[in-house]
């Protein structure tokens, strides 16, 4: 079975009816995690609603639909209503046991460490302390969650509709 998931992981609280103004639907993911599912064209389109052009800084990610656009930092600072926020962007396409994963740590529009690039790396940034014969990635049930939620499905209508 494959696993298809692209996300922002934030740390710390939100406030939900901010996230829903946005379209960000939270899964807790415990040490005081939420997952925030997201495609590219979800980013895309609020780019555009929103008017916040360009890429967060980092390492350019061997990945063309790892999302790394500004806005993203800016809806983290609106539904935390912290200027700054710590997040992680993460995206994973395996199938078959093949495949590959990419993440990188933010603390508002700042890469905090270009050498992380992975997700097990991002989670411990981010505090996630597994247990004996786990790793981070399991720690959090991210095992759970293989493809996008149909919800997002929308975004390339509308991207599509913009001319985007």
């Amino acid at each position: 079975m494959g696993h298809s998931l692209c996300g922002l992981i934030l740390k710390g609280p939100y406030h939900s009816s901010q996230a829903q103004a946005y379209d960000l639907h939270g899964v807790a993911l415990g040490f005081d995690l939420t997952l925030f599912p997201i495609n590219s064209a979800y980013t895309i389109y609020w780019q555009h609603h929103e008017r916040v052009m360009g890429l967060l800084n980092g390492p350019v990610v061997d990945c063309a639909i790892f999302p790394r656009e500004r806005v993203l930092a800016v809806l983290m600072a609106r539904i935390t209503a912290i200027e700054n926020p710590l997040f992680a962007i993460l995206l994973t396409d395996y199938f078959g046991g093949q495949g590959q994963q990419w993440a990188q740590v933010y603390q508002g529009e700042l890469c905090v460490d270009p050498a992380i690039a992975r997700i097990n790396a991002a989670l411990d940034y981010l505090g996630v302390r597994p247990a004996v014969g786990q790793d981070a990635f399991d720690a959090i049930g991210l095992g759970l969650y293989r493809r996008q939620p149909t919800y997002l499905d929308v975004y390339a209508e509308r991207c599509e509709a913009l001319g985007l």
